[in-house]
C-alpha cells in the first residue's frame, strides 16, 4: 500500500498522474512511480523518496517515450514485504505486464514456488502475481481473462490496476478488500476515466464515481473517440453499476502553513458545527436507543481507540453504562464474546483502517448492533455501517489526525448528553453547558503559543519522554505520546500516573522528562505524590495544569521549580467533558507540533506513518 491512481485519457497524462499522487501524500508513503503504456510500449519509473524526485526522473526521461500514452497508473508505496528501495517501488513489471497494489497477497511464498527458476525482482508480495498473468496471455488468454483466472491463485486483499503491452489500450482493476474507485471524467477530461484507492486523488478531474465491491472486475477500454467502462463479476458476468454524482471540498493551505496547524486551529469552529447539529436534533434518536443498552464498546486503532478510550470513562462514570474501549487489531483474534444487547461503535477517520474494517465485520457475522464513527462518508466502512455516525471535521490533510480526534470526542459527547436526557440525569445540564464551553477553552489554548514553545523547549532536549494522567487524563497521556513519537521522533510513552512506579519509574534521570496532566480535580493530589517520586530520582516534570494546581505546586515543589528541574504551563480550567478536549489540544497536539518544528521535522509528513492503513 498506500496510495493507487490510474488514468485513460487523450489528453497529456504525466502531469495528471504526478497531481493525483500529489493528492495522495497526506497517506504517508516513502516510494513512487509510474507506469505509462502507448504506441512506444511499457515505460516506468519509479523513485526512492518524495513525487518531487519522481517527477525530476520523469523529466530527464525522453517525452517521446511517453507522449503519446493513453493509459497510466501511478502508487506511492508505503513498504510492508521488502525495504524501501526503487526495486520494491510500483509499479511491479515484468516488462510485459505492469501493475500497482493495495493489500497484501498472503500466499506471496506459495507463489513463488510456482516459478522456480524466475529471477525475482523484487522483496514484494505483488510481483508474485505477475508472472501468472504474463504467462497466461502468452497462452492466448484475452486480458481480462488472464487476470480473474490469476486472481484466484490469490489469498488475501488487494486493490489492483493492471497493464499489459500486448493489450495496449486497456486498463483493469480489481478489488478484494481494499478501496479502489472508478471515476468518468468531466469539462476537458469528460471523455477520461479515473482510478483510485481514494476519491481525493482523482477530485479535480471527475463528475461521477462507481465504486467497485469485493470480487468485481472493471476492465476500461480507450477507444479512437471515446473510452469504455465495462463491470464483472469474479466469474467474468457482466454488471450493471449506477454511477453517482461526486461533490468533493479540498482543504487548501497556503504553502507556508503546515496542514497540522491549519487543522489545529480549525477544532473551535468544527465543534462549534457539532455543537449545532446537536441543538438541531442530529442526534436526538441515539439518547433512547444507548440507555436501553447493557454495554457500549468503542472499537479503533491508534488515536481512534484513545477517542473511544475517552468515551468509555464518560459513559461509564454519568451513564452508568457498562463501557469498555477496544484495540482493533486484537479484536477478533481474541474470539470476543459480544452481548447481545450490546452496542459496538467502530471509530476510523479514514473509514478504510483494516484493522477496524474487519472487526466490524466480525460484529457484523455475530448478529450485535453496530455503527461506525468516520470522517469520510465515501469510505468503505461507512458504506458497511448499519448506522452512520458522521464526524463532518473535513478532509484532514495532515498524516497525524487532529481535528478527527476531537470531532470523535464531540460526537461521543453528543451520544453521552442525548443518553443523559432520556436517564432524565441530574448530571447533564452542567455537562452540557461544559460541553458548549468547549470551542471558547480551545480558542484559549491556541492563542497561548508562547507558553506552548517553552514546553517544547523543554521536551526537543529530553532522550525520551512519558506522559502520565489519571483517570479521563490517562487516554490523553496516550494519545501525547502517541503524537509527540509520530512528530518528534523522540522516544514517547503514556501511562496511568498511579503505574509510573510500577515499572517506568527505572527510566527516570536527568535526561527523561514526563508531562504530567494535572487538572485541579478529585485525583490532583495523588498526581502530585507521583511525581514527586519522579523528582526525587532525578527526573524532570513538565507540568500541564489550571490556576488553582499551579498554586498548589508553587507551594509544595517551590524548591524543585527553583532549581528548575519542575516546569508549569497553564491551561484554563476545564469541567468533566471540556478536559479531554483541552488537554488533549494542548499536550497531545499543540506541544508535539512545536516540538516537531523545533527538532526540524516535517510535521505534515512524518516518516514511516499512513493515514490509511489498509494492511493488517
Amino acid at each position: 500500500m498506500c496510495g493507487i491512481f490510474g488514468v485513460v485519457s487523450d489528453l497529456p497524462l504525466v502531469d495528471v498522474l504526478l497531481k493525483g499522487l500529489k493528492r495522495l501524500e497526506y497517506r504517508g508513503y516513502d516510494s513512487a512511480g509510474v507506469a505509462l503504456e502507448g504506441a512506444h510500449g511499457l515505460f516506468l519509473e519509479r523513485t526512492v523518496g518524495r513525487i518531487e524526485s519522481l517527477r525530476s526522473a520523469l523529466e530527464e526521461a525522453s517525452r517521446g517515450i511517453f507522449q503519446d500514452a493513453s493509459i497510466g497508473i501511478a502508487h506511492s508505496r508505503w513498504a510492508t514485504h521488502g525495504a524501501v528501495t526503487e526495486a520494491n517501488a510500483h509499479p511491479q513489471s515484468d516488462g510485459e505486464t505492469a501493475l500497482v497494489h493495495n493489500g497484501i497477497f498472503e500466499n506471496h511464498t506459495e507463489l513463488r514456488a510456482f516459478f522456480p527458476q524466475k529471477k525475482w525482482e523484487s522483496e514484494t508480495d505483488t510481483e508474485t502475481l505477475i508472472p501468472f498473468i504474463s504467462e497466461k496471455i502468452r497462452q492466448r488468454r484475452a486480458f481480462l481473462t488472464a487476470v480473474r483466472e490469476s486472481l484466484d491463485m490469490v489469498r488475501g486483499g488487494y486493490a489492483l490496476l493492471i497493464i499489459n503491452k500486448n493489450f495496449p489500450q486497456q486498463l483493469i482493476v480489481a478489488k478484494n478488500g481494499n478501496p479502489v474507485t472508478v471515476g468518468r471524467g468531466k469539462g476537458a477530461f469528460s471523455k477520461s476515466f479515473f482510478v483510485s484507492s481514494d476519491c481525493a486523488a482523482m477530485a479535480p478531474w471527475i463528475g461521477e464515481k462507481a465504486d467497485l465491491e469485493d470480487g468485481e472486475l472493471c476492465l476500461i477500454q480507450k477507444g479512437p473517440t471515446e473510452s469504455k467502462c465495462s463491470f464483472f463479476d469474479s466469474r467474468g458476468v457482466p454488471l450493471a453499476k449506477d454511477w453517482e454524482p461526486f461533490v468533493f471540498a479540498d482543504n487548501d493551505c497556503d504553502e507556508t502553513d503546515d496542514f497540522a496547524l491549519k487543522e489545529i486551529h480549525e477544532q473551535p469552529g468544527l465543534i462549534k458545527e457539532r455543537i449545532a447539529a446537536f441543538d438541531q436534533g442530529a442526534f436526538a434518536n441515539w439518547g433512547a436507543r444507548l440507555a436501553a443498552k447493557d454495554a457500549l464498546n468503542f472499537v479503533g486503532c491508534g488515536t481512534s481507540f484513545y477517542a473511544g478510550l475517552v468515551g468509555a470513562y464518560w459513559f461509564e462514570k454519568w451513564a452508568r453504562l457498562s463501557t469498555h474501549a477496544e484495540i482493533a487489531s486484537e479484536f477478533r483474534y481474541r474470539c470476543p464474546v459480544l452481548p447481545p444487547k450490546s452496542l459496538y461503535v467502530f471509530l476510523s477517520q479514514s473509514g478504510e483502517t483494516l484493522d477496524t474494517l474487519k472487526a466490524l465485520e466480525y460484529a457484523t457475522k455475530h448478529a450485535v448492533e453496530t455503527a461506525v464513527m468516520t470522517n469520510v462518508l465515501h469510505s468503505t466502512m461507512a458504506k458497511k455501517a448499519k448506522d452512520l455516525l458522521p464526524l463532518h471535521a473535513g478532509p484532514e490533510m495532515s498524516v497525524i489526525s487532529t481535528k478527527a480526534f476531537t470531532a470523535q470526542l464531540a460526537v461521543t459527547a453528543c451520544l453521552l448528553l442525548e443518553t443523559l436526557a432520556v436517564q432524565g440525569s441530574a448530571h447533564r445540564s452542567a455537562l452540557e453547558a461544559d460541553f458548549r464551553n468547549v470551542p471558547a477553552l480551545l480558542r484559549t489554548v491556541l492563542s497561548n503559543g508562547d507558553a506552548m514553545n517553552a514546553a517544547a523547549e523543554v521536551l526537543a532536549t529530553a532522550s525520551a519522554v512519558i506522559f502520565l494522567g489519571r483517570g479521563l487524563c490517562y487516554p490523553i497521556a496516550l494519545e501525547g505520546a502517541l503524537k509527540l513519537k509520530e512528530t518528534s521522533y523522540l522516544f514517547a510513552e503514556g501511562y496511568p500516573t498511579g503505574e509510573m512506579k510500577h515499572g517506568p519509574i527505572a527510566l527516570m534521570d536527568a535526561s527523561v522528562v514526563s508531562v504530567v496532566l494535572a487538572p485541579f480535580d478529585d485525583l490532583f493530589e495523588k498526581t502530585l505524590s507521583n511525581t514527586q517520586e519522579i523528582m526525587a530520582r532525578g527526573g524532570r516534570v513538565l507540568f500541564l495544569t489550571d490556576t488553582q494546581g499551579q498554586e498548589k505546586i508553587q507551594k509544595q515543589l517551590c524548591e524543585a521549580m527553583a532549581a528548575g528541574t519542575v516546569k508549569i504551563f497553564l491551561v484554563p480550567p476545564t469541567g468533566e467533558l471540556s478536559k479531554a478536549f483541552v488537554y488533549g489540544v494542548a499536550a497531545a497536539q499543540i506541544v508535539s507540533y512545536k516540538t516537531a518544528k523545533l527538532k526540524g521535522r516535517n510535521v505534515d509528513r512524518p516518516r514511516n506513518l499512513a493515514k490509511a492503513v489498509t494492511v493488517e
